[in-house]
């Protein structure tokens, strides 16, 4: 007995079972039904292509934790004042999110993995930065943490004292948050603001090189 295709319609679309002159049955089906379901197909495709449509004359908006706001310095802060980060539709972002990229390789990776993911000496850092606000994430840069467990002993140092860490804390900061938000991927940004003025003379004044 030969096997009959059906046609790729609805269900409710198909007649009742009628024997064939072998005797085999076959299923029909309805031609307004498949007329439905047709327009009803062409219909849709119709839809998704406005939305298409849409979507490519509707620029992208840019990404942040919270509602920006731009200070003349070039930084992003929240309403509450928390410093944040910035992306634009085109990928690229604000000098200092790239740089904080550039600072917790320098300085923190050692133990906290590349792109704050964690390693076998100390934990992910993506976790506990979506929820930590800025004064605690400083506290903890300035004082070290320790963390007792049943069965090992964590230990962080404090980098109050290092100038590499206390000058860029909010570049640090921004970079982990765009980073535990899922904004910003794992590798080196390829596109990024220029440094802006105001960057470069509070970089030599916390660093006393003016």
């Amino acid at each position: 007995m030969r096997s009959i295709r059906r046609p790729a319609c609805s269900r409710a679309g198909r007649g009742a079972p009628t024997p064939n002159r072998a005797g085999a049955a076959v299923i029909t089906t309805r031609p307004r039904s498949l007329a439905r379901c047709w327009f009803g197909r062409t219909a849709l495709l119709a839809r998704l292509g406005a939305l298409a449509l849409v979507l490519a004359v509707c620029p992208a908006r840019p990404v942040a934790s919270g509602q920006m706001q731009e200070g003349d310095d070039g930084k992003f802060h929240t309403e509450s004042g928390e410093p944040t980060y910035r992306i634009f539709p085109d990928g690229g972002i604000d000098w200092y999110t790239f740089n904080g990229f550039r600072r917790y390789h320098a300085e923190c990776h050692m133990c906290h993995g590349p792109d704050g993911e964690g390693s076998t000496f100390a934990p992910s850092l993506l976790e506990p930065m979506k929820t930590m606000t800025y004064d605690t994430f400083v506290d903890i840069m300035v004082h070290g943490l320790r963390s007792v467990g049943p069965t090992q002993q964590r230990v962080m140092r404090a980098m109050g004292g290092d100038p590499n860490v206390m000058c860029y804390l909010e570049d640090i900061f921004v970079y982990l948050k765009a980073r535990a938000d899922g904004a910003l991927g794992r590798s080196r940004p390829e596109r990024r603001l220029p440094k802006p003025e105001a960057a470069v003379r509070r970089e030599a004044a916390c660093l006393d090189r003016e």
